[in-house]
């Protein structure tokens, strides 16, 4: 068996968050002001990470029966749900932990990358274009 060296978790999160760009941009096309575009863009991940449960189908699509990167995503899960409410996440299971994983990524992302992005197409949209 081929061991596990971490690159399809950076794989994983590196197409969620230009998945992410991409869908922000596209918002951001509608002319929103910069708190409509950030509330706008909060509701946006909370219905696509947060609203629909996930079938045990679907987990095992993202992980793909890799146990190592399952792993990383609980311990992950664990660390977000910790600096979240100071508690350790009770949560576990692939339909547990993956969804919660999409979330919390996608929530930090958000924290750390919006606004950037949204001053960044303020000044020159033609810069995010494919």
């Amino acid at each position: 068996m081929e061991g596990h060296d971490g690159r399809k978790m950076d794989t994983m999160k590196n197409d969620i968050r230009e998945e992410l760009k991409e869908e922000m941009t596209e918002r951001f096309e509608e002319g929103f002001t910069y708190d409509e575009f950030i509330e706008d863009c909060e509701t946006h991940i909370q219905y696509k990470y947060n609203t629909h449960p996930m079938t045990k189908y679907e987990c095992v699509a993202i992980v793909g029966n890799d146990l190592q990167l399952y792993l990383e995503m609980e311990e992950e899960a664990n660390a977000y749900w910790n600096e979240l409410l100071g508690e350790d996440y009770t949560g576990r299971g692939l339909v547990d932990v993956v969804p919660f994983w999409l979330f919390s990524f996608a929530t930090f992302w958000k924290q750390d990358e919006l606004e950037n992005l949204y001053e960044e197409l303020s000044r020159d949209p033609l810069t995010i274009q494919q």
